[in-house]
């Protein structure tokens, strides 16, 4: 599994999250969920998230409880999801997501990306490379099977919260202009009740806010400042700082797919 950095397993406000840094603790009122999804549009947030569960453990838990804390797995944790692409899956209910010959290998400048070509949506944990230096087709083909289960188990999880009463919180991640991020609270609002969507906007150097409206009831938005993969955890936990996340959505098993780490995923650093 993933270890959460040990730094962020114990809250310290008076100290900083970071242990180094001061941090003064904004004081909103605090807002209640029964569980958290990601939005995407990418991997940041349900990482973030996992932190932010973790920092309720003490420093010497055990990995075994650190686990059980994380996050539950949705369909959007672990995908690149393009602000159309989340609005096109939820509005067909997921129809055809993933099928065989929708999932190609891009060869890029930047590295080699899978990608399901209907939605557009990315996946770059998806397939192992087998001990080679770079995935090919025939990888793809071997493994296809076994992720496509794991793809339609956390579809069908994912279907299942949607449908949940519960308070749920979703969290989105990226400067998604005003106009989508409305048009995803009126899609959700067709899908689902007792909901919340907090967007976390991520601001390059000299960089400045894509402008919002005041928070609502609906939705509301934090910054934080750009830093590579997972991002700022310090400013991200500030960022979520309002939101207790009783992590009551289901319990987690070993046969659970969907609670698997996915096999490319990049380390955290302690």
């Amino acid at each position: 599994m993933l270890p959460v950095p040990r730094m962020f397993r114990a809250r310290n406000v008076s100290r900083g999250l970071d242990g180094i840094r001061p941090c003064q603790p904004i004081m909103r009122p605090m807002m209640t969920f029964d569980f958290a999804m990601s939005f995407g549009k990418n991997c940041a947030a349900r990482r973030q998230l996992d932190y932010k569960l973790a920092a309720t453990l003490p420093p010497d838990a055990p990995e075994e409880m650190v686990r059980a804390t994380q996050s539950e797995s949705f369909l959007f944790d672990w995908l690149i999801t393009p602000e159309q692409a989340l609005l096109r899956l939820l509005r067909s209910d997921f129809d055809g997501f993933c099928r065989q010959e929708n999932i190609v290998l891009k060869n890029r400048p930047s590295g080699q990306m899978v990608l399901e070509k209907n939605y557009r949506t990315q996946h770059p944990h998806a397939f192992g490379k087998r001990g080679k230096d770079h995935l090919s087709t025939e990888d793809i083909s071997e493994q296809f099977a076994a992720y496509k289960a794991k793809i339609d188990y956390l579809i069908a999880k994912t279907r299942r919260a949607l449908s949940s009463d519960a308070p749920k919180l979703f969290v989105l991640h990226g400067s998604q202009p005003g106009e989508h991020v409305d048009k995803l609270v009126r899609v959700l609002a067709r899908k689902t009740t007792n909901f919340h969507l907090r967007q976390v906007e991520a601001i390059h150097p000299g960089g400045s806010p894509t402008p919002r409206p005041a928070d609502s009831a609906r939705v509301s938005y934090r910054t934080v400042p750009y830093l590579p993969y997972p991002g700022s955890t310090p400013h991200w936990q500030q960022a979520l700082s309002d939101l207790d996340i009783r992590n009551r959505f289901a319990p987690r098993t070993e046969d659970d797919p969907g609670a698997a780490r996915q096999p490319n995923s990049r380390r955290a650093v302690e």
